[in-house]
């Protein structure tokens, strides 16, 4: 028969039609659901874009972000720089580190997708299938766990602010946002209280606020581990007495990761 066969003996369209309707209304619905996610996000722009000040490749990597080579040469080797550095905290690998989260901030998510798409796709030099993009992953959680005794409290902040936003822009992609990166939340969340650097807090708390924006299934593994950090710096003003910019922009940020968090929670 050219029809789909009916429970009840009716008539109905027939079954390529119907299997045809079914996955357009799959389709829609996955859509739908993804533009809803895409709207609990917020990507961490580059404030030096808007004066032109980029760094060259970034520039020419902005403009070239639809051309597939291109995007894989900028990516490729801005991770070949970062895994080549020998001295964590030093100031190559703050470079390093910067030169790639650059590229993640270049031109706002299509830049970002075309990156993490070239990560997720190529496998590493020594061709294992796990890719670069979990070795990147690894990279940046050691550069937000740098100790101080490898080096000054100052380049290890600043190697864990660069890791940070690179994560944050991850976490804001289009694309599904990689399993991998869950794994990334503890070196985030210690932190969210660092008193010596609001302006890092902030931004861990933004990663931690897109990683929440990217569904109920995240959300529930995300909750037991950043529910009380991240209320503890959304108050941490009235709490602590610092009320200095950087300090309420990062108890803000902290606030809106919160309202991304519950966002399956129950209202009474």
């Amino acid at each position: 028969s050219a029809g789909a066969s009916h429970p009840l003996g009716l008539h109905s369209e027939p079954a390529s039609r119907y299997h045809q309707r079914i996955y357009a209304r799959a389709a829609a619905q996955s859509r739908k659901e993804r533009e809803e996610q895409l709207r609990l996000k917020r990507i961490c722009r580059d404030p030096s874009a808007a004066e032109g000040t980029l760094l060259s490749n970034v520039a020419v990597f902005a403009e070239a972000a639809s051309d597939a080579e291109a995007v894989k040469a900028s990516v490729l080797a801005a991770v070949a720089a970062l895994d080549a550095v020998r001295v964590p905290g030093s100031s190559e690998h703050i470079a390093a580190l910067r030169k790639l989260r650059q590229i993640f901030s270049a031109d706002g998510y299509s830049a970002a997708d075309a990156a993490l798409r070239v990560l997720d796709k190529t496998g590493d030099e020594k061709g294992n299938e796990s890719g670069r993009g979990i070795r990147v992953l690894r990279l940046l959680t050691e550069a937000l766990q740098l100790r101080t005794e490898s080096s000054s409290v100052e380049m290890a902040t600043a190697a864990a602010l660069e890791a940070a936003w690179a994560l944050t822009n991850i976490a804001a992609c289009a694309l599904p946002v990689p399993v991998d990166l869950l794994q990334v939340v503890p070196a985030l969340v210690v932190h969210l209280a660092s008193a010596h650097s609001p302006e890092l807090a902030n931004q861990c708390a933004w990663a931690i606020g897109n990683l929440a924006g990217e569904g109920a299934p995240t959300r529930s593994v995300l909750i037991f581990q950043v529910l009380q950090p991240l209320a503890g710096l959304a108050v941490s003003p009235a709490v602590g007495g610092d009320t200095s910019p950087p300090a309420c922009r990062a108890a803000a940020t902290a606030a809106w990761g919160l309202s991304n968090l519950l966002r399956d929670a129950p209202s009474s």
